[in-house]
C-alpha cells in the first residue's frame, strides 16, 4: 500500500511540473501582449503576429491536458487514503 501511494505521488508531482511548465509557457505569451499594448508604436502587423502565434493553442491544449491529469493523480491519492 505504502509503495502504491509512494507511485501516487510521484505521478502527482510529474503533473504538477507539467503544470507549472504549461502556466509558463501561456504565462510568457501574456507578457508579450500586455507589452505589445503598452507600446505607443503597435501596428495592426505587431498585434496579428501575437493573435496568429500557433504556439498558444498548442500551450493551453497541455495545460488543460496537465491539469486534467493532475486532478486524476490528486483523486486517487484522496481514493487510496479512504
Amino acid at each position: 500500500m505504502r509503495s502504491e501511494l509512494t507511485n501516487l505521488v510521484l505521478f502527482l508531482a510529474d503533473d504538477l511540473r507539467e503544470s507549472a511548465l504549461a502556466v509558463g509557457g501561456i504565462e510568457s505569451f501574456l507578457v508579450r501582449a500586455q507589452k505589445l499594448l503598452e507600446d505607443p508604436g503597435l501596428s495592426a502587423d505587431d498585434l496579428r503576429a501575437v493573435v496568429d502565434d500557433p504556439t498558444l493553442a498548442e500551450r493551453c491544449e497541455l495545460l488543460a491536458d496537465a491539469l486534467d491529469s493532475l486532478r486524476k493523480s490528486m483523486r486517487r491519492i484522496h481514493e487510496s487514503l479512504t
